[in-house]
């Protein structure tokens, strides 16, 4: 009963409707912010160069100090201060991205190689063009390859081009690893925001509240009636937001107009991945719920909990967005994995990347559910007191 009474509530109030499509507008804006946000995680004297190759271990190393020496060769110095680290990596597009490296050379089977420069690197024209001037001078690039040259040490390609990031075919899947979390989670988790504030603060400043407990309703069903309406609410006010933007994106020709939304649509994510990553989404959209409606709750009048509660809101954004760009420095995934929200945004990043952990899912459902029913727990012993009184009487 309660979760139809606040449903019906919701529909009927149009300025709270509106105040619920705002995320839509601010969402894309937030990812592009924490794009252009991201720093290289180079030092302006030492760049990474990763290379992509079909090659077996033991030739790879061999061929990776062959690289190495031909970007350190004196004869070729463009910038003196400037080291080259060359390293190996199966995701060069994610570590383009995510500021770990600052080009990737990708090797085709035919023999021939790419060039790809990151692209949030300000000076990556620069870069690509000193590391194909210092390959041609050390005669890594030929036009065929010479056999009496030392080929273990120093690798021949016959052709050296130069691609765009967004030609890659998994770029795309790294950009939607990249912001998926963070425009799910404020879609879904801000929208809840005004929903939470009328469900309780306002209810108790208007006296209505008090009512429900003079009736004798018992507060877990109270609660949990609740917490359903504000996820049920954004479920179908962030579901409509998305699919909005999805549309943006398929916006033809493509351009600024599209918001980066173009990116995610070309990721061409399956179905299996799309009920992992809803999976992953719901679990921290009903967790965020019960902490706003608490918050909402605590707070003494309704412009409190208007404040605190638009606070709080941005906690999912936080701690997914700090989770997405730090997970795989010094092994934090591990400990992010276990950390309500963290867990979630990890777990779209990852499957919006290519790859699905039934273990991990699993793990973050629980994790979030336990939490969640802790907060449930603490709201009807905080706002229904008389009840948990009653019924410790009764269990004796």
């Amino acid at each position: 009963m309660a979760f139809v009474k606040e449903f019906r509530q919701q529909v009927r109030d149009r300025r709270l409707l509106v105040m619920m499509f705002v995320p839509a507008l601010i969402a894309p804006f937030m990812c592009l912010v924490l794009f252009l946000g991201q720093s290289g995680s180079s030092q302006a004297d030492e760049r990474v160069l990763t290379v992509t190759s079909a090659e077996p271990q033991s030739d790879l190393m061999a061929e990776l100090a062959g690289i190495a020496g031909s970007l350190d060769s004196d004869s070729a110095l463009d910038r003196e201060d400037v080291t080259w680290l060359v390293r190996s990596s199966d995701s060069p597009m994610n570590d383009l991205l995510r500021g770990r490296s600052d080009l990737a050379l990708i090797e085709g089977l035919d023999g021939s190689a790419r060039i790809v420069a990151s692209p949030i690197s300000l000076d990556s024209a620069e870069l690509t063009a000193q590391v194909v001037k210092r390959l041609q001078n050390s005669g890594t690039i030929h036009p065929a390859v010479d056999a009496s040259s030392d080929s273990t040490m120093r690798r021949q390609f016959p052709q050296l081009t130069v691609a765009s990031f967004l030609d890659e075919a998994s770029a795309k899947r790294a950009l939607a690893g990249y912001l998926l979390p963070i425009l799910l989670l404020s879609l879904f988790t801000l929208t809840g925001s005004p929903i939470a504030i009328d469900a309780v603060a306002a209810e108790k400043e208007n006296g209505t509240f008090e009512s429900l407990k003079v009736l004798g309703a018992p507060g877990w069903g109270i609660m949990m009636g609740k917490m359903l309406s504000v996820v049920c609410a954004a479920v179908v006010m962030g579901a409509a937001s998305l699919l909005l933007l999805l549309g943006i994106g398929h916006v033809e020709p493509r351009g600024l107009w599209n918001l980066g939304m173009d990116n995610i649509v070309g990721a061409e994510i399956g179905a299996e991945q799309v009920i992992a990553i809803a999976a992953f989404t719901m679990s921290a959209l009903i967790l965020n719920s019960a902490i706003l409606l608490l918050v909402s709750g605590i707070a003494n009048s309704v412009k409190e909990a208007q404040y605190w509660v638009s606070l709080v809101a941005f906690l999912p954004i936080a701690m997914g967005g700090a989770s997405v760009l730090t997970a795989d420095e010094h092994g934090a995934g591990r400990l992010l994995g276990v950390l309500p929200f963290s867990n979630s945004a990890l777990g779209i990043s990852n499957v919006a990347s290519g790859h699905i952990e039934l273990g991990a899912l699993i793990q973050t459902v629980l994790i979030n559910a336990v939490t969640t029913l802790i907060i449930v727990a603490i709201m009807v012993r905080t706002f229904f007191m008389g009840h948990l009184r009653i019924f410790a009487l009764t269990a004796q």
